[in-house]
């Protein structure tokens, strides 16, 4: 017999159902636990963050744009950052052209990009950590988002089918510049937002291939950061709903293509190991 709290006595029974109670208690309490970690670190991941101070401090300006400010972090009334915000309403006006080439059917294209953005907004808004977002108006960030939505989508399309950009390159440098800025990690938007968007463009350009919006928007990305090498690594691509926005797409197909390059074969010589590292 085991001894109550209170001196009663209760019986071995009572005690091993006691036992169990606190064990499953605590198993619970363990696979909640689990749970919610792996909600905060898939979250955290998805999530548009700023950069931690003790990494921003030690060089400021290897995250900061100086061309383009995408997304909601970065102030566009910044003097340096004007011209390509009045270069991404001509780009919005050029992306509509490659499928409306007639001015008076731009606006029911423009109402259906607003219209699209403004059913994703509180979803687009819960990328960003950043309190910053919550002081933004609504028509401020659907705006905001279908501008540099379509300015990025216009900006591939011109890469991929070698179109002139004069108004890009009047910019000293603004062709390197704008590459750098676009994969800053606090210069992001949501993947999906470019999906609708480009899922609601006309692009006769590339209406032959028969791509889904998701896998062509993704096989421009790669192209325009990666080249001839893009095209390759555009074989095998991530499923879209998994990416967060293009440096997520841009890590992940590069991890995997490092993957596939790395063949590590172990070789027992004298005792010790060696690695080949790129095996046949």
């Amino acid at each position: 017999m085991a001894r109550e709290r209170g001196g009663g006595m209760t019986g071995s029974g009572d005690v091993a159902v006691h036992i169990e109670h606190l064990a499953r208690s605590l198993m619970q309490k363990q696979e909640d636990v689990a749970a919610e970690e792996q909600h905060r670190t898939m979250v955290s991941r998805r999530r548009v963050s700023r950069v931690p101070a003790r990494h921003r401090d030690s060089n400021p300006d290897a995250y900061t744009p100086w061309f383009v400010a995408i997304g909601p972090l970065h102030n566009r009334e910044d003097r340096r950052l004007r011209p390509a915000e009045r270069l991404k309403v001509a780009y919005l006006n050029s992306l509509i052209s490659h499928g409306h080439p007639d001015p008076t059917h731009h606006l029911a294209v423009i109402q259906e990009y607003v219209r699209i953005v403004a059913g994703r907004e509180q979803e687009a808004r819960a990328m960003y950590a950043s309190e910053e977002v919550v002081d933004i108006a609504t028509d401020d960030f659907i705006l905001m988002m279908v501008l540099d939505g379509c300015f990025i989508i216009e900006h591939l399309v011109n890469v991929a089918t070698a179109r002139d950009e004069p108004s890009l390159h009047a910019t000293p440098f603004g062709p390197t510049q704008l590459s750098v800025d676009l994969i800053l990690a606090e210069n992001q938007m949501p993947f999906f937002v470019l999906v609708d968007l480009i899922a609601s463009t006309k692009l006769p350009e590339f209406e032959c291939m028969g791509y889904p919006a998701p896998v062509l928007l993704m096989k421009l990305v790669l192209y325009n950061f990666a080249g001839e090498k893009g095209r390759s690594m555009s074989e095998e691509l991530l499923a879209a709903e998994g990416v967060s926005h293009v440096l997520h797409l841009l890590h992940e197909m590069v991890t995997a293509a490092r993957t596939s390059w790395w063949r590590p074969i172990p070789h027992i010589l004298d005792g010790g190991w060696e690695q080949a590292a790129f095996a046949p």
